[in-house]
């Protein structure tokens, strides 16, 4: 097995002094202006603030106690769910609009995004936002949302008249998530290896391509590795095959974290989709043909499947990155299907970011939308 090996496997990767004096590399590649992109920094001026800083991060799960297969989403707990978070999303949303316009706007239009951008993570910074105290739903909480702010602030990163200052103490804040969370799955109390254990691995993946701290960005990939020996000679996932009529969807949720962290692996000369006999692969392309047709699930787990009718493009902006990688009719399909593909866990406008930024068909000032399965929140 894959964990066998995995010591030789992280030693052959690109050692930490590679990176000392070089900008570990974005999942996204940057995009080629669009003189015509509807963005004027004339008529730009930094909001508000949506919310203050949020510390504790205690929250009510989705699922009701006596689930013990966690498919059957408790209504009245989710509603609670979405307005004990209402905030946090607000400011995920309206903060990877000013980043994702930043990062498609041509150089004369960008800076006043980039460093408004700055200055909301800059005042969560300096409330120690999301670092207080945690139950087990908000330790997802944590890590979906880390993926969002260290995206964030990845695409603006480069922006030369950011005030450096304020930038070091961004990313102080950001480590300490990124450390958080890392304790969160590294702790005797919490060895989940489900799908919130590969979203973990990209937060902190990305992480560590943002603020250039390669112990993190490492961590993420090791995580990732351990990942794709989990899954099976079929491409399933045997702990999200128990989540009965949501198995599909769940599989589909644990693939896009995994999709990410191999795009970053990629962009900084790895590939993830080599290891373990192309399992990252067969997973994908077990999850695209269960979108088209569940009955393989079904078949497995004896369960009717809530299908791809449930899905948003917010659940399939993965495919934007994963088409880049490997196209195939399903992928277009989904990609003609879904388009504008928009996720804050991922970065915001995935095809913006990934497929180009024609004004035609992508807006990225429109609010980010929410990734997970039909009708839940990963947990």
């Amino acid at each position: 097995m894959l964990r066998n090996v995995l010591v030789v496997v992280l030693l052959v990767l690109p050692c930490a002094t590679a990176f000392a004096q070089t900008q570990l590399s974005m999942p996204y590649p940057k995009p080629v202006y669009n003189q015509s992109y509807p963005l004027a920094e004339a008529r730009f001026k930094c909001p508000d603030l949506p919310t203050t800083a949020p510390r504790d991060l205690v929250f009510t799960g989705i699922y009701s106690k006596d689930d013990p297969e966690r498919d059957d989403t408790n209504y009245d707990n989710q509603q609670e769910y979405r307005r004990q978070t209402q905030g946090i999303v607000q400011f995920e949303n309206k903060l990877l609009a000013m980043t994702n316009a930043y990062y498609v706007a041509p150089p004369d239009r960008q800076a006043a995004r980039a460093r408004c951008a700055l200055s909301w993570m800059y005042s969560w910074a300096g409330g120690r936002a999301l670092l207080g105290t945690t139950n087990y739903v908000g330790i997802s909480v944590r890590h979906w949302t880390l993926a969002s702010l260290a995206s964030a602030y990845g695409q603006i990163r480069d922006e030369p008249t950011l005030d450096a200052s304020m930038a070091s103490e961004v990313k102080t804040w950001l480590r300490a998530l990124a450390l958080a969370v890392v304790a969160d799955y590294d702790s005797p109390s919490n060895r989940r290896e489900n799908n919130l254990a590969y979203w973990a691995a990209w937060s902190v993946t990305m992480t560590g391509v943002a603020i250039n701290d390669f112990s993190l960005y490492q961590w993420g990939l090791r995580r990732a590795i351990l990942a794709i020996d989990d899954i099976a000679g079929d491409g399933t996932l045997p702990l999200e095959m128990q989540r009965g009529s949501k198995a599909m969807l769940y599989h589909q949720f644990a693939l896009t974290p995994l999709v990410m962290i191999a795009a970053a692996a990629e962009a900084n000369g790895y590939n993830l989709y080599s290891l373990n006999d192309g399992r990252l692969d067969r997973l994908a392309k077990r999850v695209l043909a269960g979108l088209e047709s569940p009955l393989f699930f079904e078949s497995r787990t004896g369960y009717a499947q809530e299908g791809s009718e449930t899905l948003s493009a917010g659940h399939m902006a993965w495919v934007e990155i994963y088409n880049a990688h490997a196209p195939s009719y399903r992928t277009r399909n989904l990609l003609q299907r879904y388009k504008p593909m928009v996720s804050r866990r991922l970065g915001g406008n995935m095809t913006l970011l990934i497929g180009g930024n024609s004004a035609a068909d992508t807006d990225a000032e429109s609010d980010i939308k929410i990734l997970a399965p039909a009708g839940a929140e990963g947990q």
